[in-house]
């Protein structure tokens, strides 16, 4: 946050001694003085004394807004886009002191939606992490159970995979050779396809080149 400076009299500061002179006594407990020029280093400033510091923070807040090129009676500024907008252009808010949103209905929508995308990530995040876990524990389980088995059993269980990869290429390996025909006849009549499809292409380039010699100039 910027720190203001201040021009000081002596051990006070030269606006609240320049307000209480006007006044002719001291400010009261919650009185705020407030720079229209926003200069606070001029001793010589234009000065507004506030009721409290909500008032001062009004003047400011209506300052931006005139500033920004907006209407401070009809229009506020919005604290997304930082745009002066119209004030029905403000959700109505019981917890602010204005009364409405700080954000336009746009900037709210976006926002909106950036905290529902958050919250999706998070929860897909949370459900990956829980999958994760799961996985992990069924793993470990799964090791661990491999890991009690007897060695004889563990040794059984590798035949087994053996003779079952040994059955299924024998298996693969006999139908290969009971349709081998077949397969190598299917073939021969896809690659027959093939090149009388490439033929027909060319017998249509010619009849095309043909008919281009023969037409007048």
């Amino acid at each position: 946050m910027k720190r203001i400076k201040y021009a000081f009299i002596g051990s006070r500061k030269a606006h609240t001694v320049r307000a209480e002179k006007a006044l002719g006594h001291r400010l009261p407990q919650k009185a705020v003085v407030h720079h229209p020029d926003e200069d606070s280093l001029n001793p010589n400033a234009r000065l507004v004394i506030c009721q409290d510091n909500a008032h001062h923070l009004l003047l400011h807040v209506r300052a931006r807004v005139l500033r920004a090129g907006g209407n401070p009676n009809t229009d506020a500024m919005c604290g997304g886009c930082q745009m002066p907008k119209p004030i029905t252009d403000f959700a109505p808010s019981a917890t602010r002191s204005t009364g409405r949103s700080h954000l336009c209905h746009a900037c709210d929508a976006l926002k909106a939606a950036k905290r529902r995308r958050t919250q999706a990530m998070k929860i897909n995040a949370q459900r990956r992490a829980r999958w994760i876990k799961r996985r992990d524990e069924a793993n470990a389980a799964r090791r661990a159970d491999r890991a009690a088995r007897p060695e004889w059993y563990r040794q059984e269980s590798r035949r087994q995979f053996a003779n079952d990869r040994e059955n299924i290429t024998a298996r693969n390996q006999a139908w290969l050779a009971e349709h081998k025909d077949v397969i190598n006849a299917r073939r021969r009549e896809k690659r027959l396809q093939l090149a009388l499809d490439q033929v027909e292409i060319w017998e249509k380039g010619i009849d095309v080149l043909a008919a281009e010699l023969e037409a007048p100039n």
